[in-house]
């Protein structure tokens, strides 16, 4: 899904469940466009929610994307069949709180790989992923794979 989709909506009318669970749907990629801001995080999350078999996600996150606004909503979400990441991302706050909400609600992820958006120097990026290594996880297979631009 591309384009700005998800500024077309209002977090109010984001609904917290689609009126069709999307069984079917194994794979999400979804670029920067569509992930901007409250209601990008809600309508992710949203798409989350009702796909409970995602076994990949590709994900372009804008840098203002706020996901503290939305969190506590959703921490129903569960992604217990997702196997594969790829995240690209900013070294914001808010953006790392995704990332580790994720890692907590997936059992079986094995491999994500991070493409940072942002010029950052060794420094930041070691305390980065210092923070994601020290957050909980669901999984006990996971690989991190750190990938610059």
């Amino acid at each position: 899904m591309s384009g700005r989709v998800s500024e077309w909506l209002v977090l109010e009318s984001v609904p917290k469940e689609l009126p069709t669970p999307l069984i079917y749907l194994k794979s999400l990629v979804l670029t920067q466009f569509c992930l901007v801001g409250n209601y990008g995080s809600a309508f992710l999350l949203s798409l989350i929610k009702c796909s409970p078999n995602l076994e990949r996600m590709h994900l372009e996150m804008e840098h203002d994307l706020d996901f503290s606004a939305v969190k506590d909503e959703y921490s129903d979400v569960w992604l217990e069949h997702l196997k594969d990441l790829f995240v690209c991302f900013g070294t914001n706050e808010l953006e790392t709180e995704f990332v580790k909400f994720i890692f907590a609600r997936s059992p079986k992820l094995e491999k994500v790989t991070m493409t940072i958006l942002t010029v950052v120097d060794r420094k930041q990026e070691s305390k980065m992923l210092k923070t994601l290594l020290r957050a909980p996880c669901a999984s006990r297979t996971i690989t991190i794979i750190p990938w610059r631009l």
